[in-house]
């Protein structure tokens, strides 16, 4: 059979490993007071995740297709505008009332995703932002 597939070990694929160095002597092992009381390990591990995910979420925000993504919903919110120049001017005097409910909803969701988009700039960015 293939060996190679038996060698793998998923958690070292993740990047993850498990100590399980037991002492020399077998008594049980226990976590030390200085285990739960020393926060700098644990922070500075959250802080390298924090940073491992600020650069994914900077390789999707400058991939090609998110640009193309955010370029058709700037464009369709462009279209939204146009649209509801018109129908205010169509019925000149009722401003704002005669929009059409769905072309409020649309408007709100293109909200929706240029604040999303831009918490995740914000996010990707950090202090450079």
């Amino acid at each position: 059979g293939n060996d190679s597939t038996r060698d793998s070990d998923p958690l070292a694929d993740l990047g993850l490993s498990i100590d399980d160095t037991a002492p020399e002597d077998n008594t049980p092992m226990r976590p030390s007071s200085s285990t739960f009381f020393n926060t700098t390990t644990d922070m500075s591990q959250s802080v390298s995740g924090s940073r491992t995910v600020q650069k994914k979420v900077q390789r999707l925000l400058n991939n090609y297709w998110t640009e193309i993504v955010v370029g058709g919903v700037i464009t369709f919110n462009f279209l939204l505008i146009l649209l509801e120049t018109d129908i205010t001017a169509w019925y000149p005097g009722r401003g704002i009332v005669t929009r059409p409910s769905w072309l409020v909803d649309l408007e709100r969701v293109c909200l929706a995703f240029f604040g999303f988009e831009l918490a995740l700039r914000i996010f990707a960015d950090g202090r450079k932002f």
